[in-house]
């Protein structure tokens, strides 16, 4: 029989024992400190950046390329200078019903652009060339045009607006708008339209040159690049 100076002894161990167990288990679970807790933040927040940053989001994703047809800062096509016999032409879509709604110059490096925009049905036909004189279709009366050449336009498959609804033809005569935005181009002149056909005369200000025509869609228009040097 144990005396009571080993009973108290053991009594006093056996609870000192399991507190050293306790301790021992709650140790190998780590507590993380206030760093660990901020380097794992900053890597979260570094690689949402980065995903947000490398994976497209669902608007991209979505989005398609836009349908303008896009004017280059170089001349569209190649441009040559015509002659009577191998002038630009192109017949028009059967049917097409068309309205030149504006005309626009610009200035680019080596050539100015001429553009008609259109509006309406159908693709366009164009006969492009260098005249002697701008004389008007049908009538044969001269055309007031300021310039030392002049490339006549026949734009075809247009149609006269009659009505007040729908896209509206230009005035014919001088069209202001086109005035000193190009180098070369003095002036454009809309003679009217005949039989689907609208005529157009550009006065420029140097000798015929080479030139391309184009045909460009979204929005519809006809681009004819006019370089300054033969």
């Amino acid at each position: 029989m144990l005396s009571r100076r080993l009973y108290r002894t053991l009594s006093l161990a056996i609870p000192a024992v399991a507190l050293l167990t306790v301790t021992a288990c709650g140790s190998s679970e780590t507590v993380p400190t206030s760093t660990e807790t901020s380097v794992a933040t900053s890597t979260a927040t570094e690689t949402a950046t980065s995903t947000a940053t490398n994976t497209p989001t669902s608007d991209t994703t979505s989005a398609s390329p836009t349908s303008e047809a896009p004017e280059s800062e170089s001349p569209l096509g190649t441009p040559k200078l015509a002659t009577a016999r191998s002038m630009p032409v192109s017949s028009p879509d059967d049917p097409a019903s068309l309205t030149v709604t504006n005309i626009r110059v610009a200035e680019h490096s080596g050539f100015d652009r001429l553009v008609f925009d259109l509006e309406g049905t159908g693709k366009p036909g164009w006969l492009v060339r260098y005249v002697g004189q701008p004389l008007q279709q049908a009538s044969g009366h001269r055309v007031n045009v300021d310039g030392q050449s002049y490339l006549e336009v026949n734009v075809e498959g247009v149609t006269y607006n009659l009505s007040d609804t729908g896209p509206q033809d230009l005035p014919t005569g001088v069209q202001d708008s086109t005035m000193r935005r190009a180098a070369g181009i003095n002036q454009v002149y809309y003679a009217g339209a005949f039989e689907a056909r609208g005529q157009y005369f550009a006065g420029l200000n140097h000798p015929a040159t080479a030139f391309s025509v184009t045909y460009l869609e979204a929005p519809k228009r006809l681009v004819i690049d006019i370089t300054h040097n033969q």
